[in-house]
């Protein structure tokens, strides 16, 4: 996964709270701290003894007074004011206010107020740095566009925050700026045809999706693996499983289709799979299993992220789906068990003698140890 997609997609998750509503509110973080009085249970957790900013005679309260009531002009000279404290939980609720504010008047001045902070004072602003041009997209729309343009910079990282940002403002009138702007390179056009699908579902998942499908075939192909997981990652599993079945039922022979099914696939996985719950695993591929046929395969494949980020990951796996009515009956070949408890054994033989000790009614437990004695599977 590469520095880009990470940034970007914290980039979006912050954008995306914002637009929901759900970044920080403006009262809660001083609720959080007024809270954090000396009989507070948990205030031995909490960061050293930090004053109550929402207090009113506290220079945090008076900023955001201001924020909240100064001219749309006067605002980019309080960006420097929000990001003097170097406390995120300061910091937060003074950008959002700022963010809140911003306008097609102000956003330009805004983001450079921003970058000359950088510039003076050393401090490096990455992530709000993608943030504040994302949130530009989103007030600005082509506005913001045309700044980079302007600049001849439309293939830079900040053009593509900020047409996320206004995409997920108004995704059709962003598709409608990318049709008219015929001069991009096909590879440009790509991917920003990939990020306005991607800022749709924000603004409408269903909007989203026909629009996707609206595409040319090809232009749908290319698309297809970045706007699931992005389905995924702005409105969870259930939104995009819901989707996976009526594709498959209008056209579940189509290349479109299996990689759609792939992508969501392994992304309906990964949550599971990331933190090594391996009965969060089965569950999902219990409700994958109304969708799809799940067979061994499918099983390999999702036993690859998880026995990678767990020694006995995939001996996990199985044993869950050992004890699944859902699942137990699908044949196993003697290919899947060495995937699990070979591998295992491979890498860590000390891991295998501790999961047996710790398993000693698994549905499994005959075969791992066999295998652990060296005598290979044996039938279940």
């Amino acid at each position: 996964m590469n520095r880009f997609y990470l940034v970007g997609t914290l980039a979006m998750v912050l954008a995306i709270g914002f637009v929901a509503g759900r970044i920080t509110s403006p009262t809660s973080a001083g609720v959080a701290l007024e809270n954090d009085s000396e009989d507070s249970p948990t205030r031995s957790s909490r960061t050293g003894n930090r004053p109550t900013p929402e207090a009113a005679n506290t220079a945090f309260a008076k900023l955001r007074q201001d924020i909240r009531t100064a001219p749309s002009d006067k605002l980019p000279a309080l960006v420097y004011l929000a990001l003097e404290s170097a406390d995120p939980f300061v910091q937060r609720p003074l950008l959002d206010e700022l963010y809140a504010r911003m306008d097609a008047s102000n956003f330009q001045a805004m983001t450079e107020e921003l970058g000359r902070i950088s510039r003076e004072t050393g401090r490096a602003h990455h992530d709000e740095w993608l943030l504040i041009h994302t949130r530009a997209g989103q007030v600005a729309g082509q506005a913001s566009m045309d700044r980079w343009r302007k600049a001849n910079a439309l293939d830079g990282q900040l053009a593509e925050r900020s047409l996320w940002g206004w995409a997920s403002s108004d995704p059709d009138a962003a598709r409608q700026w990318l049709d008219t702007n015929d001069d991009l390179t096909q590879g440009l056009r790509g991917k920003f045809l990939s990020t306005i699908l991607s800022g749709a579902v924000v603004h409408d998942p269903d909007r989203a999706i026909a629009m996707l499908l609206e595409l040319p075939e090809a232009d749908r192909n290319r698309c297809a693996n970045e706007f699931s997981n992005q389905l995924i990652q702005n409105s969870g599993k259930d939104r995009a499983l819901e989707w996976l079945r009526t594709l498959r039922t209008a056209d579940p022979d189509s290349p479109f289709t299996a990689s759609v099914t792939q992508k969501i696939f392994d992304r309906a996985i990964w949550s599971g799979a990331n933190q090594t719950h391996a009965d969060t695993m089965v569950r999902d591929l219990e409700q994958l299993s109304t969708i799809m046929p799940i067979d061994e395969a499918w099983i390999t494949r999702a036993m690859g992220q998880i026995r990678d980020r767990k020694v006995t990951g995939g001996i996990d796996l199985l044993d869950q789906i050992a004890g699944s009515t859902t699942l137990k009956e699908i044949p196993l070949s003697d290919d899947v068990w060495q995937e699990a408890v070979g591998h295992a054994l491979v890498r860590n033989r000390e891991a295998v003698a501790t999961w047996l000790e710790n398993h000693p009614d698994s549905p499994i437990r005959e075969t791992v140890t066999a295998m652990f004695s060296g005598e290979g599977p044996v039938e279940q």
